[in-house]
């Protein structure tokens, strides 16, 4: 399939879901998905594990020559179809669509903005995937609609780019406790990731962006699986809104249980006004090196309710010589919040710069590649910075005249953490047979920042072996609440625990049941 240039891909309309014609239409939709079995496992019985394992390494040519065959069928299936369509970048006949489609057809995809025809030629104007997940009441099929990826456009990506299920988000769902609460914030809500899991465990929730594109997105996504996510299609105010600005100015003046947020935290060079629309809405929140972070810390004070926590990715900048831990400690400290940083990557300006280029496909321009990464190397120097830490973040605001261990700040030992994801927690799917508890690792299917969509399933990676790697550093201030109770900080305790032991009244390491060394 020829790929759409930038321009045309920018131009492509986020999905409808605002007239009442429009939210039927999307209940049809989704029981044609239902009806069609266009799920992770059916998926993958189609393909087999050899071209799923291709997907998952982002090759999609033998899902294409599997899918292919099936095409050529009398009667296609329609799983098959949307395969082929939404998930292996293939030309499909219009009325072969329409056939998988007998309700909607290939004319009401059109309507909803989720394909668009080129002749008698059936093209995806989204991504649309399978998506399960893991909650309160079992196993859940999902599907999730975002931008189209990058090996669908020709040439960066559009800088309204609404990013779909990423490795960094299904990393904070998988590290987020799943306490139940009264109100939850998800800041920087993309296309509805955190809010599909939050929904689960949370009476009401705000979800917040600055992007427009991305609220359709959202709004969208809420839609195609409100029975799944215990919504009244027509009252999705009941539990949920979606309200645009930035941070924490939509929610001003009030308060939370828990917030969330993989926030627009990539360090990016400061333009001239003439270049902002080179600016990547889902990623640069249009600040000064890591002063985003910086002013989302130092504002959740105001939105977080005594005793709440909240669980974000963030970047910071190493000056100098100086420890990386200098500054992410400073925002807590001033900010009067308990908190444990983990660093799990660290990275020098240029690798910085190469990771955040080929996030958003900058490098097929060689020119503009060259000119963007020398915009990084002379910003960095230009403010000292000798590296860029990436990591986890847990904060928590005290309850008023609660008693504070004289703890201080402190390093951790880095803890142990399993690599396969399956085996602790949700693992890259967002999905999980063995869901988190106190007695496993909340932080679970970590991985490295800057990784787009997949073009394979989400939640269909191949089973892997249980192991084990360290992340890089983590620093506490020997004060963030368990969740089992006071006694149970988890850097407090990390020096006693003990192989193969998870509970901790016998003073041992409830989070992950291994020994560890100090970092």
């Amino acid at each position: 399939m020829t790929r759409l240039s930038r321009e045309a891909a920018a131009a492509l309309p986020a999905p409808r879901s605002e007239s009442d014609a429009a939210v039927a239409a999307v209940a049809v939709l989704r029981a044609e998905l239902q009806a069609a079995r266009f799920t992770n496992a059916r998926v993958s019985e189609l393909l087999g594990p050899e071209a799923v394992a291709a997907l998952d390494r982002e090759q999609i040519a033998p899902g294409q020559l599997v899918v292919s065959r099936l095409l050529q069928q009398e009667r296609p299936d329609p799983c098959a179809v949307f395969t082929a369509l939404w998930l292996l970048d293939m030309e499909v006949d219009a009325d072969v669509v329409s056939a998988a489609l007998p309700r909607l057809g290939a004319e009401g995809l059109e309507t909803l903005g989720l394909a668009h025809r080129d002749g008698g030629t059936c093209r995806p104007s989204v991504d649309l995937r399978p998506y399960q997940v893991q909650g309160r009441e079992g196993e859940s099929d999902l599907w999730v609609t975002s931008d189209l990826s990058a090996h669908q456009v020709d040439g960066p990506l559009p800088a309204e780019h609404v990013l779909g299920v990423g490795q960094a988000s299904l990393t904070l769902a998988s590290i987020t406790h799943r306490r139940p609460v009264r109100r939850a914030l998800d800041i920087g809500t993309g296309c509805g990731i955190q809010l599909f899991h939050l929904l689960d465990h949370a009476e009401h929730v705000v979800a917040t962006d600055l992007s427009d594109r991305a609220l359709a997105f959202t709004r969208f996504n809420l839609l195609l699986n409100a029975p799944a996510l215990r919504l009244d299609p027509r009252r999705l105010a009941d539990r949920v809104e979606l309200r645009r600005g930035s941070l924490l100015d939509p929610v001003a003046g009030e308060t939370f249980d828990l917030v969330v947020s993989n926030p627009p935290f990539v360090i990016t060079p400061r333009v001239t006004e003439a270049r902002v629309g080179e600016r990547y809405t889902y990623r640069d929140g249009g600040r000064t090196g890591d002063e985003l972070m910086a002013e989302l810390i130092g504002g959740l004070p105001a939105v977080l309710a005594p005793g709440g926590t909240a669980q974000m990715l963030g970047n910071w900048e190493v000056h100098g010589a100086s420890d990386w831990q200098e500054r992410p400690r400073g925002w807590a400290q001033e900010a009067g919040l308990d908190a444990w940083f983990v660093q799990r990557d660290l990275q020098d300006g240029p690798g910085y710069a190469e990771t955040w280029l080929r996030d958003a496909a900058e490098e097929r321009d060689l020119d503009d590649y060259r000119r963007r990464y020398a915009e990084y190397v002379e910003d960095f120097a230009t403010r000292g910075v000798t590296a860029v830490g990436f990591g986890l973040i847990w904060l928590h605001r005290p309850r008023a005249g609660a008693g504070r261990p004289g703890c201080g700040w402190r390093r951790s030992p880095t803890p142990w953490i399993s690599r396969s994801a399956r085996s602790w927690g949700v693992p890259l799917s967002g999905r999980s047979r063995r869901p988190p508890t106190p007695q496993r690792c909340w932080i679970s299917g970590l991985s490295s920042p800057g990784t787009s969509p997949r073009s394979g399933i989400s939640g269909s990676a191949p089973r892997t072996r249980r192991s084990s790697w360290r992340v890089r550093a983590a620093v506490c201030d020997g004060r963030v609440p368990c969740p089992r109770g006071p006694r149970a900080c988890w850097a407090r305790r990390m020096g006693t625990s003990r192989p193969g032991s998870s509970s901790p009244r016998s003073g041992r390491c409830w989070t992950t049941g291994r020994s560890t060394s100090s970092s």
